[in-house]
């Protein structure tokens, strides 16, 4: 009776961790694609995504390049979108780099505190408004690419054409410190060249 109960338990045991392993979505992506990344292509417009639609999806993170030279870089996810898309990529960029994405020098645009009062989307804008955690950017040039990763990202989502920065309910001026001036509203086409993905 022992013996038959051992692999009836090895089998409970094995499936319970399996629909765990599936439930968290664990994912191993290897160091040889974390290094590579993912090229910036044009946001393509289109329609929003509908809920709960899967996607492969682009977060862009600054990345210490081998020239020792700081810039973005895109790194994929795989998501299911809800309602909020805008607030899906964006919640994306604050989880930040894997273990084998800071293995290979990439690093989070924004602190993992960081929080989110809302993101919508409205005539091709995205309208992204923090919380809080945005007191946290410092440096010059990492405040400016920190504004160009949170643009880039929002930019994947289907529809999304420009960005307009909140904090608190009003426009964010001045992100980071030293202060980087924040337009009121940018798209791809107003990076920096050396601020754009490569």
């Amino acid at each position: 009776m022992l013996v038959r109960a051992r692999p009836l338990v090895t089998f409970a045991l094995s499936a319970v961790l399996g629909l765990s392993l599936a439930a968290c979505q664990v994912e191993a992506a290897p160091a040889t694609r974390a290094a590579q990344g993912t090229s910036a292509t044009p946001a393509t417009g289109g329609t929003l995504p509908p809920a709960g639609a899967a996607a492969s999806f682009t977060v862009y993170l600054p990345r210490l390049f081998e020239d020792d030279s700081l810039g973005l870089r895109g790194v994929a996810r795989s998501l299911a979108w809800s309602a909020t898309p805008a607030r899906d990529a964006i919640d994306q960029l604050i989880r930040g780099p894997n273990g084998d994405e800071r293995a290979a020098d990439f690093h989070y645009a924004l602190d993992r505190r960081t929080r989110l009062r809302s993101a919508m989307i409205t005539d091709g804008t995205a309208i992204v408004d923090f919380e809080t955690g945005l007191e946290h950017v410092h440096g010059r040039p990492f405040s400016e690419l920190v504004y160009w990763s949170i643009l880039y990202t929002a930019t994947e989502v289907p529809g999304v054409e420009r960005l307009a920065l909140q904090e608190g309910g009003g426009r964010l001026s001045e992100l980071g410190f030293p202060a980087f001036s924040v337009p009121a509203a940018a798209g791809r086409s107003d990076a920096p060249a050396w601020a754009r993905p490569r």
